[in-house]
């Protein structure tokens, strides 16, 4: 997946530290930190499909990281020896952000059907 910076004319951001967690549904959840050169800023992009009764649900959204969060982020991120530690700041990062976030992809039903 490509990451574009909110700011249209920068184009593609660069991904800098990245994560594979894994969503309470068994799914696999993907955690980027994603730089734009141009502005100067950081971006925390969180992604998945989910497997649901019916098909697949996709969403991506993404959190505009403060300088202080990103450098925190990244050290976190930085420490590969503990990936459980890893995904639970991640996730209670998630979580905290909630209202910071904006979407990426509209957590839309882009339902594959199981059917086929």
């Amino acid at each position: 997946m490509d990451y574009t910076c909110p700011v249209a004319e920068h184009g593609e951001m660069e991904v800098v530290q990245r994560f594979t967690g894994t969503h309470f549904t068994g799914d696999e959840k993907y955690y980027r930190v994603a730089y734009c050169p141009k502005c100067g800023i950081y971006h925390f992009v969180v992604s998945m499909e989910a497997a649901v009764s019916s098909g697949v649900n996709c969403f991506s959204f993404r959190v505009e990281l403060t300088a202080d969060e990103a450098r925190e982020m990244l050290a976190v991120m930085a420490e590969e020896s503990d990936p459980d530690r890893i995904e639970q700041y991640l996730e209670r990062f998630d979580q905290n952000s909630v209202d910071r976030r904006a979407i990426i992809e509209d957590e839309y039903e882009r339902w594959v059907s199981s059917e086929q």
